[in-house]
C-alpha cells in the first residue's frame, strides 16, 4: 500500500508472459506441454490463470521456452500475495490475527 491506500500496480500472472512468449514463437499450447511432458491441461490453465506456476513448471519453460525460472516463481508470489489481500474472508481472518496479536 502507498499514500491513500493507492497500489501502485496488480501484478501479472505468470500465464500471461508464457501466453505472450509461445504466441510470439507461433508455438501452440499443445506443442508446449509436449515439450514440456506435461499434460495439455496443465499449461492450457496456468495461461489462463486458472492455476499457479510451481517450482518444476517453472523450470520447464526455462527449458523450454529460456524464460527464467525464477522470474515466473517470483511473478506467481506476487500475483498469489495480492489475491491474498483482496480476499475478504481472508482478510476478515486476517484482522482478527492482527487484534489477537496486538493484546499480546
Amino acid at each position: 500500500m502507498v499514500a491513500n491506500n493507492l497500489e501502485p500496480f496488480k501484478p501479472t500472472h505468470p500465464g500471461e508472459i508464457i501466453r505472450d512468449e509461445i504466441g510470439f514463437r507461433g508455438v501452440t499450447q499443445k506443442a508446449l506441454a509436449e515439450k514440456m511432458g506435461v499434460n495439455y491441461t496443465i499449461v492450457n490453465d496456468v495461461i489462463n490463470g486458472k492455476r499457479s506456476v510451481n517450482i518444476k513448471f517453472a523450470i520447464l519453460c526455462e527449458a523450454a521456452l529460456g524464460i527464467p525460472a525464477t522470474m515466473l516463481i517470483n511473478m506467481q508470489r506476487d500475483y498469489d500475495i495480492y489475491i491474498a489481500k483482496h480476499d475478504k474472508s481472508f482478510l476478515n481472518l486476517l484482522s482478527k490475527v492482527k487484534n489477537i496479536a496486538a493484546v499480546l
